[in-house]
């Protein structure tokens, strides 16, 4: 018979972010600073509370954040020019966007980039 486990959430999020430490460390000693950019569109609350809670933790092991904050009513060519902007720079190793749109067309974009 086997016995079943309760595992913590808390402490395997703890090893997880320990175990990044070397990591960061060798790519530190290669010149990389890895970093994470998020493309934050519109005031949706969940998404302000997520993008800032990534942003602390990344800031906490020394880590490059940035969010850009834009309002809902975006237009497609900023959008879109911003992210071309983002993916010729060489400041980020990630990207996300966290995005409410109201148009389809916009979503499908944002798939295909």
């Amino acid at each position: 018979m086997t016995s079943s486990k309760v595992l913590s959430g808390l402490d395997t999020a703890a090893a997880v972010y320990e175990s990044f430490n070397e990591r960061i460390k060798v790519l530190s000693t290669k010149g990389v600073v890895p970093g994470l950019c998020v493309v934050l569109v519109g005031e949706d609350p969940a998404s302000q509370i997520y993008v800032s809670t990534k942003s602390k933790k990344l800031e906490s092991l020394g880590l490059v954040s940035e969010t850009i904050r834009l309002d809902a009513n975006v237009t497609e060519q900023k959008l879109l020019s911003i992210i071309e902007d983002l993916n010729a720079i060489q400041n980020f190793t990630a990207f996300l966007s966290k995005c409410h749109f109201q148009s389809i067309l916009i979503r499908r974009m944002l798939l295909i980039l």
